[in-house]
């Protein structure tokens, strides 16, 4: 059960209440507000940050049903088939103004959702002896590992120690090679292939 999905959110932020006087919601709001302020919702993200503002909103209107029915149209019994965020976007637009708990909380979400697109890459590591370097549009560092493995590093970015394998010393460079895996387009292939791309070096 869903009280208030993440657009309704948005539109109860940018509404604000035509009521003058104090009615039903506003009395929800009030309790709704009490109970997000009695939660520790630091360490929450997206769906249970959610939840846990439907279960308060749930709770504060619980004593409330009859007048919920009867001024809102909104059926308790009926929380899954839109009543729930029928409930949640009159709830929320009472909360904007009344409650930094939920404004605070509303960030939050939004920061959650937005999270995986800065998760973090995965870095790999090898550790071996610079072979030889190819220099074309971009320079391309095979490296050597103990095993006798040679792998091949694609030179995009800056990073410390970089110019360590540029010219004919390079080829004395040893240490640990970071590198992330991307998908760079090949024009000769016409297709996307994965690249290990250079991000750092630990000289030895």
């Amino acid at each position: 059960m869903r009280l208030l999905s993440a657009p309704l959110l948005f539109i109860a932020l940018l509404a604000t209440s035509s009521t003058t006087a104090q009615d039903v919601l506003d009395r929800i709001a009030t309790d709704a507000c009490s109970c997000l302020e009695e939660q520790n919702t630091n360490d929450m993200k997206g769906e249970a940050l959610q939840m846990q503002l439907g279960l308060c909103m749930m709770k504060a209107a619980a004593p409330y049903e009859k007048e919920l029915r009867k001024q809102y149209k909104v059926d308790m019994s009926r929380l899954d088939a839109g009543a729930g965020e029928r409930l949640g976007e009159l709830v929320g637009m009472r909360l904007v103004a009344v409650c930094p708990s939920f404004l605070a909380m509303v960030q939050q979400m939004q920061e959650s959702e937005a999270a995986p697109a800065a998760a973090e890459v995965a870095v790999a590591k090898v550790t071996g002896v610079v072979t030889s370097v190819r220099d074309r549009q971009f320079s391309t560092v095979l490296v050597k590992d103990v095993s006798g493995r040679t792998v091949e590093l694609l030179r995009l970015e800056h990073f410390p120690n970089a110019d360590r394998l540029a010219g004919a010393a390079a080829t004395e460079v040893r240490g640990t090679f970071l590198f992330t895996v991307k998908e760079l387009f090949d024009p000769v292939a016409g297709t996307y292939r994965p690249h290990n791309v250079l991000v750092g070096l630990e000289l030895e």
